[in-house]
């Protein structure tokens, strides 16, 4: 069986996010779609490896997330 090019196509509207948690600033890129992209604070690269789901990173973004900001976001 030939296969041809496969094209992936993502219209998602997306955004920078500061949380901050227990006095520390998280950074992450925020896609409806995709969820939580954590950055570096310093360059605003994404983080390599991700946050375990266990850690301050992630109850920053769902702290962000209950307070009904994604709500709001997504009305942008």
């Amino acid at each position: 069986m030939k296969k041809g090019p496969a094209i992936v196509c993502c219209f998602s509207h997306h955004f920078n996010v500061v949380a901050n948690y227990k006095g520390r600033n998280y950074v992450f890129d925020f896609s409806p779609m995709f969820g939580p992209l954590f950055l570096d604070r310093v360059d605003g690269d994404p983080l390599d490896p991700q946050p375990s789901i266990r850690t301050r990173a992630w109850k920053a973004f769902q702290e962000w997330y209950d307070a009904g900001n994604f709500a709001k976001a997504n009305e942008v």
